[in-house]
């Protein structure tokens, strides 16, 4: 094969080819051998026996190896996959679920778990009159923690007491978040928690201890959250209506509405919303209807009324709402929209 003339020539292609086959025989051999030798060392590796790491073994120079169960898990594992905001608040003890039974005992607060041990200033175990109300919130005026809020009055916590507080801590929130009105929202969080730590959970330990008796007379306590519901009052009514005994039927009422003259509606269709008129009174439509008429003077409908801005969601909602629980010996919880 002369140079210029394609493999493919018809003229030169045979001589060509020859040429190559020539050397073909020997590299084949070569490239044959490397893939046996390949071979051989992997079926070596497989059939050769793991090095001895414990003591005494045939490989004594090594660390010894830990036997693990079958079941282990590395506990890390757990939250590598949390969001790195949770993981910051369970680095630092912000997170109570795992102390909930000492919670519940009355062996620890909610604050020393967070803390530490170390209270919030001017709410210690020594100070009998820090506490919530010192900080300007709530009405009982002992609101503290530990032995000192334990002590200080054991009576079981009233309506009324409950009602003032809830009311006053929205109020300090609303406070908060016109403060933070600019903030992104893992401030808002920040700021939100801030103040559950100071306020809501203190508040919340005493309530444990001085919650009502339960009695023991058959009575059901209903606990009941309106967001904006209008089928709210036929709910209430239709509860009454169906009991077997209407006399022993509490409810508790978180009713959150819009109360301004120009509200707007939820999201429509196409994501649109409009101005509507305010929400149905669920309360006030009940308890002026023939069958509530009777049932809420005699105090068988409990209310918490918040405004649409103040909602915190249905957890929150649904908190708030037990607190409504006056010791009735069933609880029962459903929809304002039943």
């Amino acid at each position: 094969m002369h140079r210029g003339t394609s493999y493919l020539s018809i003229d030169r292609g045979y001589d060509g080819n020859a040429q190559c086959m020539d050397a073909s025989p020997t590299s084949k051999s070569v490239l044959r051998g490397v893939g046996f030798l390949i071979l051989g060392a992997v079926v070596l590796f497989l059939l050769s026996p793991a090095p001895n790491t414990h003591p005494g073994g045939a490989g004594g120079g090594l660390a010894p190896q830990i036997d693990k169960p079958p079941s282990y898990r590395d506990p890390r594992q757990r939250t590598r996959r949390l969001p790195v905001r949770v993981q910051s608040l369970l680095a630092q003890s912000q997170i109570v679920g795992t102390h909930l039974k000492d919670v519940k005992e009355g062996k620890k607060t909610v604050e020393e778990i967070i803390h530490g041990g170390v209270h919030l200033a001017g709410m210690g175990h020594n100070d009998a009159t820090g506490g919530v109300h010192a900080g300007g919130i709530g009405s009982s005026g002992h609101i503290g923690l530990g032995a000192a809020s334990r002590n200080h009055k054991s009576a079981p916590m009233n309506l009324s007491e409950v009602l003032s507080f809830i009311q006053s801590f929205l109020k300090k929130l609303k406070s908060s978040n016109m403060r933070n009105k600019r903030a992104t929202a893992h401030g808002i969080w920040a700021a939100y928690h801030d103040l559950a730590v100071k306020f809501l959970y203190p508040w919340d330990q005493e309530y444990l201890h001085r919650m009502p008796p339960r009695r023991r007379d058959g009575t059901i306590f209903l606990s009941v959250v309106s967001h904006r519901d209008e089928f709210c009052p036929d709910t209430l009514k239709a509860a009454f209506e169906k009991a077997k005994n209407p006399k022993k039927l509490y409810i508790g009422l978180a009713q959150q509405n819009c109360e301004e003259e120009k509200c707007r509606s939820g999201v429509l269709e196409n994501g649109k919303t409009e101005d509507v008129k305010p929400d149905p009174d669920c309360y006030a439509q009940f308890c002026s209807s023939d069958v509530g008429k009777s049932y809420c003077k005699e105090g068988h409908v409990r209310l918490l009324r918040m405004k649409e801005s103040e909602s915190l969601g249905p957890y929150m909602a649904r908190f708030f709402a037990s607190k409504l629980w006056m010791g009735e010996e069933w609880y029962m919880q459903i929809d304002a929209h039943m």
